[in-house]
This record gives C-alpha cells, structure tokens and sequence, in this order.
C-alpha cells in the first residue's frame, strides 16, 4: 500500500504529478504462484485504506487473477484445437471419430476418399458400415474403453 504516492520514489513522479495521485493501493492478480498483472486503486487525496478495503481488493485481485489465467488458458486450448483440427484434416491418413455408439463424429478428407463418401456423408454413419467383421473383432466388447459389440 502507497499512503502518499507523491513522495514514493517507486513510482513515475511525472504520472503521479499529472494525475494528481496522492494514495494508492496495488493488489498482485496471483491466480496461483504467479503474478499475471496488477489492481491499482488510486485516490486523489492522501488516505488509509481500511482493513477490509484491502481484504476485499485482494480478494477482487485473486478473483481477477483467476479470470486472466482462465481467459489465458481459453485462448492456448483454442490454439491447440486449431492445431490439432489442421493436422486431422491434413492428414494423409483415414481418420474419423466416434462416439461409443459408433457413430461417426468427424471425419478427414482421405476417408472420404477411401471410404467412396462425401464428408458431409460420413458423419452420422455408423463404423460398422466401414469395418470388415475381423476389424469389428479387434476393437473388442462393449465395456471399458471399447466402443462397440463383437458380431
């Protein structure tokens, strides 16, 4: 906490000038054991914030903390999504997903091309359709990890 911003050397006098800045309490935004930026509250007039005024600006702090590193970790998992969409659909592979049902979720351009189906075809079939009973064998019962029933 900086009671009287105008006579702390850590700060830009220069800003503190200009603005008028007398007091000012600087919260760390910690979502865990790293600091993602700061919470400034600034007054125009030297004061002491109360005890509760600082636990409630640390709380927002943590809080805000947590919200950046959330909206961090948002935009690394898109950017791994995009990533990863880029390699399935580049692929010179057959690659499709499916539930445990056995329905197609997605599929890749090259099953497409293997398979003789339109993508838009493809999603919504069931693998069975693709598989040869030997194929249906190896991805054993229902249970578990396995996704579909022995014929």
């Amino acid at each position: 906490m900086i009671e009287d911003s105008s006579v702390d050397p850590r700060l830009s006098r220069e800003a503190v000038r200009k603005e008028g800045i007398k007091s000012q309490f600087i919260v760390p935004l910690m979502p865990r054991e790293r600091v993602v930026g700061t919470l400034s509250v600034v007054v125009r007039s030297v004061r002491h914030f109360t005890k509760d005024e600082r636990e409630l600006l640390m709380l927002v702090g943590t809080e805000l903390g947590v919200a950046v590193e959330k909206a961090r970790l948002c935009e690394e998992w898109e950017r791994v999504g995009r990533m990863f969409r880029e390699l399935f659909e580049k692929a010179h592979d057959a690659i499709w997903v499916h539930d445990f049902d056995g329905k197609v979720l997605a599929a890749n351009q090259q099953d497409a091309e293997l398979s003789g189906y339109e993508l838009e075809e493809l999603v919504g079939e069931n693998v069975r359709k693709f598989l040869t009973p030997q194929g249906l064998c190896w991805l054993g019962k229902r249970g578990g990890n396995c996704l579909l029933v022995r014929s």
